[in-house]
């Protein structure tokens, strides 16, 4: 390839639009369909697809009534597939709490932020200072889970991230970094959550600056000759 080929599609690369932040929205995803996921599953929401899973023999699931994203043990009917996929009545539950926990994964990296999470009675954590400083696990990319309180991590945002798990607060997830805090655990849903690509390296306009250089050295070279 030549080099004026190559510089510019290095140049349409970088200076491409960035793709805008999006809200991934699973009180409205799950209200408009109640259901279980098979893990590896994977739901577009606002332009995002999002890959769904669950630890053990759980499965992530959709919850209705302005609930989220939660955990359900036994879902029904998964061969038949759309809204039947429900969680098994009286067999379990459906929000993430003793024992589970819930993966969101992405094809690329992200930055995570703007977590929202409801409590185990659809209703959101900031309607209560006392929940707010319960806690839950949360890790990324795989790795150790930290201990978090729902207020705490409603407010901090994270970088590369390629999965996010959420976990209820008990001893099955140790060790964890407790990050200073005492377990004190509370059922919940993850409401939403906002994403973006990470963007473009800060390094890469040395490095368009380089290859301006070199088919500037090329172009004189072509000249002299």
């Amino acid at each position: 390839m030549k080099f004026k080929s190559i510089f510019s599609a290095v140049i349409l690369t970088c200076f491409a639009p960035m793709a805008q932040a999006a809200t991934l929205d699973f009180i409205s995803a799950a209200n408009n369909n109640e259901r279980g996921f098979i893990d590896g599953s994977v739901v577009t929401l606002d332009g995002v697809d999002v890959t769904l899973s669950a630890n053990g023999s759980n499965y992530a699931y959709f919850d209705h009534g302005n609930a989220g994203l939660g955990v359900c043990g036994i879902v029904t009917d998964f061969s038949i597939g759309g809204t039947t996929n429900r969680c098994a009545s009286g067999a379990s539950d459906d929000n993430v709490t003793l024992s589970e926990a819930v993966t969101i994964a992405f094809n690329t990296a992200m930055n995570l932020s703007g977590l929202v999470f409801q409590q185990d009675g659809h209703i959101p954590f900031s309607d209560s200072s006392t929940e707010l400083e319960r806690t839950l696990l949360f890790g990324i990319n795989d790795g150790a889970f930290g201990r978090y309180t729902f207020g705490g991590l409603q407010g901090l945002s994270f970088t590369g991230v390629f999965s996010a798990s959420f976990a209820f607060d008990n001893a099955m997830f140790d060790p964890v970094s407790a990050n200073g805090l005492t377990r004190d655990a509370q059922q919940f849903y993850l409401a939403s959550a906002t994403v973006s690509p990470v963007p473009v390296p800060a390094s890469l306009p040395l490095l368009l600056a380089g290859l301006g250089g070199l088919g500037l050295l090329a172009r004189r070279r072509r000249k002299a000759s």
